[in-house]
């Protein structure tokens, strides 16, 4: 890991993720704009064609505005991605700036420390 001038770490420095595998999970996460049914089926199919374990949580599907969820649901669901054992791949099934609000409760350096990857599948 590179080095600040002043001996710190530098939080951009690229962490290799987990080599993922056939059988391995992926926790779909909404961040951002509500998910419809129909989407997320075919996002799940996809991503089970490739052989991967497909984990979301059942109220992916709430909605608070444009979004999927409250800012508390999304934080959590992110929250507990993160620190699924089981998972190697957090999948954002939306994409859209409601992924923003997130930012102040996520902890970067458990982020890196997860070696996750951490893909966006907007629909």
């Amino acid at each position: 890991m590179a080095t600040n001038s002043d001996g710190t770490s530098s939080i951009l420095d690229f962490i290799v993720p987990h080599r993922v595998d056939p059988g391995d999970a992926v926790f779909l996460v909404a961040p951002s704009s509500a998910v419809d049914t129909e989407n997320m089926t075919r996002n799940i199919e996809i991503i089970e064609t490739l052989g991967l374990k497909v984990k979301h949580r059942p109220d992916i599907f709430d909605k608070d505005r444009n979004f999927a969820g409250t800012i508390a649901r999304r934080r959590s669901e992110f929250l507990e991605a993160i620190a699924d054992p089981e998972t190697k791949i957090i999948w954002a099934v939306r994409g859209g700036y409601g992924a923003g609000y997130l930012s102040e409760a996520l902890d970067i350096t458990k982020i890196r420390n997860s070696r996750k990857w951490l893909v966006g599948f907007p629909t």
